[in-house]
């Protein structure tokens, strides 16, 4: 069968076709502190005010619509390789593009978002480990895998109010590893809502961490 173009189902010998590349939207400027895309670069935004988060910043690379959404599909729930090799050449890129910024951090380690055992047996990878170690290696920093662990399995957090999310994640994560005194970056394929990515920063603060990033490659804007 003619390879065919993620995005739009053209046929493509490369994971996006030229048309469906161009629509990939990098975020020029965004919310420092919630990674939501603005016309210019705001420390904090006005849904942040009077909102509590564990994270001290969150860098969103792309806008979390097609094409890169479908990329993110495929792969995800596909195992369709072709389209992580486009992703990792989208995540390098942004990461080029964001590497002054990035550096400035003086970061001590990466940490990917953990997925439960049992998410990750049926999926057979997790989409954060594959990008955290690309980040890791692209900032020539350790890769913290295992430092946080999931250890209690959770409903999907679609649908779900925000306070909702929050008590579906109380006790799903785990300190497993020292993390005093660091400066870490987690990292994760899609930022919604944040509620998981400031609950696992609620755990490495609790456990010592001196300040916790997050970096995404798609941000969603259609919630909070």
């Amino acid at each position: 069968m003619p390879s065919r173009c993620r995005g739009c189902g053209e046929p493509s010998d490369q994971g996006l076709c030229r048309a469906c590349r161009e629509e990939v939207v990098f975020l020029e400027a965004t919310c420092a502190r919630c990674g939501l895309p603005y016309d210019r670069e705001v420390p904090i935004c006005g849904k942040c005010v009077g909102r509590r988060l564990y994270l001290d910043s969150v860098v969103a690379l792309y806008l979390y619509a097609p094409p890169v959404r479908d990329l993110l599909h495929h792969w995800k729930y596909s195992r369709d390789w072709r389209s992580w090799e486009m992703i990792r050449a989208l995540l390098v890129d942004g990461l080029k593009r964001r590497e002054e910024g990035l550096k400035a951090l003086r970061l001590d380690g990466i940490v990917p978002v953990p997925l439960h055992w049992r998410r990750q047996w049926g999926r057979e990878f997790n989409q954060s480990l594959f990008l955290a170690r690309e980040v890791a290696e692209f900032l020539s920093l350790p890769l913290m895998d295992g430092v946080v662990d999931r250890v209690r399995h959770t409903p999907h957090q679609m649908g779900l109010s925000a306070v909702e999310r929050r008590r579906n994640l109380r006790g799903a994560f785990s300190l497993r590893g020292g993390v005093r005194g660091k400066a870490l970056m987690l990292v994760d394929d899609v930022a919604t809502t944040l509620t998981t990515a400031s609950e696992v920063a609620r755990i490495l603060v609790k456990g010592g961490a001196r300040e916790v990033h997050l970096l995404v490659l798609a941000r969603a804007v259609g919630e909070r």
